[in-house]
Order: C-alpha cells, then structure tokens, then sequence
C-alpha cells in the first residue's frame, strides 16, 4: 500500500471534462461518472475498496462503497454531493450522479479511495440534486415491486408508484442504466400532485430519454385530464411515418384555448434524450424542445391559451391521470425541473454529451498515489 494522501486516502482518481463538452459554465451540474474501473472494485475481488455501506433512495437500499468519495479540490477536503445509481462490487463499473458546483471544459472532480478508516457513507443522496429539479427519477426499479416503485431522487418525496397490469420484465437495460418499458397499459402516477401544478406563467422544464416502438399517440409526462380541459402535457404524436415530440398548456374550461407545438418527426427503434422547455409567455413562442441535444424548429397547432391551466389532478409518466393515451415506449432518467426553472442550451448539451457518452466527456485516471 502506497503513503497515504494527506486526507487519509491510499489512491487518487481525476476526472477531468474533454474540451469542447460543456459550450458554457454551468452551476450545480447534475454530472454522470460512467465506466468500469478495476480501482472501484471491492477489495476481495481485486480492487481497492475497503468497505462498503448502504446508500438508501426512497424505498431502494443500494450497496455502494464507503470510501468512494467526491471533492472539487486537489487536497480532497471540500466534498461535493454524488448519488450512487449502481456500483457492481466484483468490476469496479459504476454510475454515479456528482453534484458539480461549477463545471465547464477543464474542470477536474478529484475522487478518492481506499481508507479503511471510512465505514460511513460519505454523501447526502438527494443533495446531488440542486433545488432546480422538483423531482428525478432514475427508472431503474422493478416496476412490479413495493410501491411506490419509481423512486424520486431529489429531497421532495415525489416518488411514483406504478398502475396497471405491471411484471418485473418491463425493467430492461436503458440507456444509463434500467429502464421502463411501459407495455400492457401501464403508467406511474407522481406524489404530491400540487407541487406540479405550473401555472401558465410559470417556467419550467422536462427532460428524459425515451425509445419509441411505433407512429402512435401518446402522453409521455402530464397534469391532463383524459378528457381535453386544463393542465399540461409532453405528448407524442403520430407523424406520416414517424412520430413528433410535442409540448402542449390546455387553458380551463374550454378544449380549444391551448397552445401546442411540435417537433419534426423522430426515428423510432432508438434512443433519444428530449428536454422541453417554456419560458410562462403562455405562447409558443415561450416553448423550446431538444432532441438529442439539438433545438428543434418548432410547428404550432394553436396559440391561442388565455385561461388557468392549473388541475387538481395527479400528474403521471405515460397516461393522462388514467388509462388514457398510453405509449409502448421505453423511459429513462426522467426529470421535471422545479418552477422557474428553464434549462438553458448550454445545460442542454452539456447534458447531452455528458448522458449519451460519458466515457469521452471525461479524461480519467486511476490509481494515482501520493509518490
């Protein structure tokens, strides 16, 4: 064993962000550290982990390792705040959420191992994610679990719990980790439905991956009634051979006062990572949608919102409050940013590059001793 570091760790990791990720700054970025590294390993099956801990999400307990640790300093003094997704003991592969306070290309996370002396975990689970998210969900439970079975991530307790004819077998490999395959009629009903209710003159934002099997009719994150009337909607819609991504605000007590745009259509069979944004214009014009971390040109249906658009309803992934417009499709690390919250296109790409290949949005090095 080599001389210990001066804050008591045996090995030194640096991660540091490839040039040209991050187009801008960005503050408390949620950033995913994804890969296999033999250090990460527990110690009894080669690595350099000396003890492991119980890292507990909502109803899921994860083994994860105890002096595993995140800091923003070459000394390894000033934590930073990190969410364990999975760690895999016998390789060392991990994914692991690292609250960055200020990121952008250059930026060094200095990670830190082996010490015996740690038998705690180190980190706050729900502190990696800042108070711009209202409610993070990882998709990686078994959706015929305990309830509720989608576990939320931030400190809001919105976690969501699973409806319909559900089997372990739609929990399937995603595109960071697990995913849900809402097949057979199957949606996910959010807690605390009033910390959703956007008004028309809120901002806010919805991000998440989404794999689409067919041109078909759906409403992929919603407040909104089965039957049209006051709420919002991320929607998909079928397309002459492909279906959009639309954003949709339904103004109360009449079907027709809405504002509603869409994307052009996108492929199907793969995976995409859509953020929609709106700026509380109640216009389109206040309405920007990603996918895969490019702006879309945006096609309005109606512009023409002039009522409240707040419900009492429960907000849902894959329904409208019931059985109703429900997709086949696959989701992953859905987000819904807390109010006045509008993700900017540098956050966007950053997210994108960083979600879709974080094996190139990082130079690492392992194994580094105090020599």
């Amino acid at each position: 064993v080599p001389p210990s570091w001066p804050n008591g760790y045996n090995y030194q990791a640096t991660f540091t962000v490839a040039p040209g990720q991050v187009p801008s700054a960005q503050t408390n970025f949620p950033a995913l550290i994804s890969g296999a590294y033999a250090d990460f390993a527990a110690s009894a099956s080669g690595g350099r982990i000396a003890n492991t801990c119980t890292q507990t999400v909502g109803n899921n307990a994860t083994a994860v390792p105890c002096d595993l640790i995140f800091t923003s300093d070459a000394a390894g003094t000033v934590l930073l705040n990190w969410e364990f997704e999975t760690w895999t003991a016998a390789t060392g592969a991990v994914k692991i959420w690292v609250n960055v306070p200020n990121l952008a290309n250059g930026t060094v996370i200095y990670a830190w191992y082996g010490n015996p002396a740690v038998t705690t975990l180190q980190t706050t689970p729900s502190a990696a994610w800042s108070n711009n998210f209202e409610a993070v969900y990882h998709m990686k439970e078994n959706p015929a679990g305990a309830a509720p079975q989608l576990n939320d991530s931030t400190s809001n307790a919105n976690s969501a719990t699973m409806t319909g004819p559900t089997i372990a077998g739609q929990q399937q490999p995603g595109e960071i980790d697990g995913s849900v395959n809402f097949e057979g009629n199957t949606w996910a009903s959010l807690a605390n439905p009033a910390n959703f209710s956007f008004e028309r003159t809120d901002s806010f934002s919805l991000a998440g991956w989404f794999n689409i099997p067919s041109n078909s009719a759906a409403t992929l994150l919603a407040k909104f009634p089965a039957v049209p009337n006051a709420g919002w909607a991320l929607l998909q819609q079928p397309g002459a051979s492909s279906p959009w991504f639309a954003l949709g605000l339904f103004g109360q007590n009449n079907a027709a006062t809405f504002a509603l745009a869409h994307t052009p259509s996108v492929s199907m069979g793969t995976w995409h990572y859509m953020v929609a944004t709106y700026s509380g214009t109640s216009t389109t014009a206040g309405m920007s949608i990603y996918v895969d971390g490019v702006k879309q040109t945006l096609t309005a249906l109606s512009n023409n919102l002039a009522t409240s658009i707040v419900n009492n309803l429960t907000p849902t992934i894959n329904s409208r409050a019931t059985a109703s417009q429900i997709s086949s499709d696959s989701m992953d690390e859905i987000r819904i940013s807390a109010k006045g919250v509008v993700f900017s296109p540098s956050w966007v790409t950053a997210s994108y590059n960083n979600e879709n290949k974080p094996a190139t949005f990082f130079t690492v090095a392992t194994g580094l001793t105090n020599q």
